[in-house]
């Protein structure tokens, strides 16, 4: 990653000047990211381990299967970290450094179509998918014994936990749309705002996250054109494109594929919407300073920090992100901004 220098700072008041005059004007993009601003991932894996844990292992009360399911995600971390410094498994490496494929994603992973993949990453993908199946047995192992460590619970049921795993998982998939974001999408929606999608990840695990989303906007929202607006060619995946957040270059192909040329346009703002500042604020920061270095007159670049969890004081962010940085804390709140007239529920610092 290049290291741009300092580039001015932009005053509180002026970023939201900035976003209220291109969304006004209706020259506002919106580009969106999908692991826990849209699907609850974590969640999905802890309530789905929680609860194939309960069910084989009978496990009571149910705080005792929430402490199994948080130590199998711990260890799944860090055996996926282990990997990621691997010198031996170079591809998988490669892979998990260039795509950021998170453990979450890993766990979920089943059968050995990995499905399309930037030619680059292929080798390590297929590795990704035969090492999948052995973190969720390593994973297992280790929660069950370091929980139980006198029961005698043999192989068989650790086999039975990693095998059932990914098929508990995706039966939970239906409640890990976050509460709001379909709203959010609505209303950019019947403001016509263009929308596009950015995400680290594989196809193979990213893209029924999608499909999932579409399903659950059709039935809360059937009035809008979910097949256009989560059509396949605004879904951008670090897999696909072989370089992942917060490479500028992705946010800038996301751009381009939502709303086309429109960085060009000084009047533009685009909003990299996201709950992660080092993934989607970096890359927002990335790429308005690409940007500014080219020479060229362009349009502005925004993190939009959706923050559900609002802490005292609260979460703090480079400055660099910060001075470019929009929060919310709520989609519900940011599709009373970006989508529609403004409201009191939008929050701005």
């Amino acid at each position: 990653m290049p290291n741009f220098p300092t580039v001015p700072s932009i005053a509180r008041d002026e970023v939201a000047e900035r976003l209220e005059a291109s969304r006004a004007a209706g020259q506002l993009v919106v580009i969106c990211d999908i692991d826990e601003t849209a699907w609850l991932d974590r969640k999905g894996v802890t309530s789905a381990a929680a609860s194939l844990a309960a069910e084989l292992l009978e496990i009571e009360p149910e705080h005792e299967a929430m402490d199994l399911a948080a130590r199998f995600y711990r260890h799944a971390e860090a055996i996926r970290d282990e990997w990621a410094r691997s010198t031996e498994r170079r591809e998988l490496a490669r892979l998990l450094d260039v795509a950021h494929i998170g453990t979450a994603e890993i766990l979920s992973l089943d059968g050995d179509d990995f499905g399309p993949t930037h030619p680059d990453l292929r080798i390590g993908a297929r590795e990704l998918l035969t090492h999948a199946a052995n973190l969720r047995r390593q994973a297992w192992h280790h929660a069950v014994r370091s929980l139980y460590p006198t029961a005698g619970l043999g192989d068989p049921v650790i086999e039975d936990l990693a095998v059932g795993f990914p098929h508990r998982r995706r039966e939970a998939d239906h409640r890990l749309v976050a509460p709001g974001f379909v709203d959010l999408l609505r209303s950019l929606w019947q403001r016509e705002v263009p929308i596009g999608f950015l995400t680290n990840g594989l196809w193979t695990s990213q893209n029924p996250k999608f499909e999932a989303v579409r399903h659950h906007a059709a039935t809360v929202a059937p009035e809008v054109d979910w097949e256009h607006v989560l059509r396949d060619e605004v879904r951008q995946m670090s897999g696909n494109l072989g370089l992942a957040k917060p490479q500028p270059a992705t946010l800038r192909l996301a751009v381009e594929a939502a709303a086309g040329g429109c960085l060009e346009d000084p009047a533009t703002t685009v909003v990299m919407y996201g709950d992660n500042p080092e993934r989607d604020g970096r890359v927002a920061l990335n790429l308005h300073r690409q940007l500014d270095l080219s020479g060229r007159t362009h349009g502005t670049v925004l993190f939009g920090f959706y923050d559900p969890f609002p802490v005292m004081p609260a979460r703090r962010l480079d400055l660099a992100v910060e001075e470019r940085t929009v929060r919310f804390h709520s989609h519900r709140a940011a599709a009373a901004h970006l989508g529609a007239p403004r409201r009191a529920d939008a929050i701005v610092r």
